[in-house]
C-alpha cells in the first residue's frame, strides 16, 4: 500500500481503528463480557494513546511540513518504520497493562519495551516532520500561503 504523503492516511485510518477497538472494549466491559478492573487500563491505552496518537501522526504527515515549509518529510521509509513501531508499542503497552493487572512477572519488561518503542516512534516522527525546515535543498512542493486575502 502506497499512500502519500508518507502514510498519513494509513495513520489516520489506524487511529480510527483504535477508536473502534477502545469503544468495543468499553462496550464489552459495560455488558460485563470482560472484567472491567482487568481491562480498563488496556481500554484506556487503546482509546487514548492508540486513537489520539495515530490521529496526530496522520494529520501531521498530511499537513506538516509540506504546508509550512513546502517540503516533504525527510524519509518515507522512516515514516513507515514509525508506523509499524508505533503499532507494536501500542499493543505492547496494552498487553503489559493486562499482565500487570494479573501480577505477571513479565508485565513491567513488556510495558518498558512498549514505552521505549513509543518514545522511538515519537522521535522518528519529530525528526521526520521538523527536519525539512533545516534542509538546504530547494522546496519540492509549493508552499501554502495562510495569510488572509483582501
Amino acid at each position: 500500500m502506497h499512500l502519500r504523503p508518507y502514510g498519513g492516511w494509513a495513520f489516520v485510518a489506524s487511529g480510527f481503528a483504535y477508536m473502534l477497538v477502545g469503544g468495543a472494549l468499553a462496550t464489552a466491559m459495560g455488558l460485563r463480557w470482560l472484567a472491567a478492573p482487568l481491562w480498563i487500563p488496556a481500554h484506556t491505552h487503546m482509546f487514548l494513546v492508540g486513537w489520539m496518537t495515530f490521529l496526530i501522526y496522520g494529520l501531521g504527515y498530511l499537513m506538516l511540513p509540506l504546508g509550512l515549509t513546502g517540503r516533504y518529510p525527510l524519509s518515507e521509509r522512516a515514516a513507515w518504520a514509525q508506523f509499524w513501531l508505533a503499532h507494536a508499542a501500542t499493543w505492547g503497552v496494552a498487553a503489559g497493562t493486562l499482565l500487570a493487572r494479573m501480577e505477571h512477572p513479565l508485565a513491567h519488561p513488556v510495558i518498558l519495551a512498549g514505552g521505549v518503542a513509543q518514545l522511538l516512534a515519537a522521535s522518528i516522527f519529530a525528526i521526520n516532520i521538523v527536519g525539512p525546515a533545516f534542509r538546504a535543498a530547494p522546496p519540492t512542493a509549493p508552499r501554502f500561503d495562510i495569510r488572509p486575502t483582501t
